[in-house]
């Protein structure tokens, strides 16, 4: 065979690396290439958060199945990993962690 091959790759021989699993809350759904997918994303320069967030979802139901019925708690989940990759400012939902506004004195 000359030139790229651009037949579909089936799961099982996909590159281990470039499978990601995402979760939301005690479900998990799988997303290849989640890193270049938030990169590409970041390239479209999509300022408005809930165009943001309609897109990240769009782009992973492309590249895995989003569970039935937490589409929306994956679009959040999608986006925190966007906010987190990308330097963006914080998440509204997204805390400091257990210790969070504790004050040692």
């Amino acid at each position: 065979m000359t030139g790229k091959d651009t037949r579909p790759v089936s799961c099982s021989a996909a590159d281990p690396a470039l499978i990601s699993e995402v979760r939301v809350g005690n479900r998990r759904f799988i997303v290849f290439g989640l890193e270049g997918m938030l990169d590409g994303v970041a390239a479209l320069g999509i300022a408005d958060e809930p165009a943001l967030r309609a897109e990240l979802l769009r782009q992973a139901g492309e590249r895995g199945q989003i569970p039935w019925g937490l589409e929306d708690a994956a679009a959040d989940a999608l986006l925190l990993l966007y906010h987190r990759r990308h330097g963006a400012t914080r998440v509204s939902e997204e805390t400091d962690g257990p210790c969070h506004g504790r004050r040692d004195e």
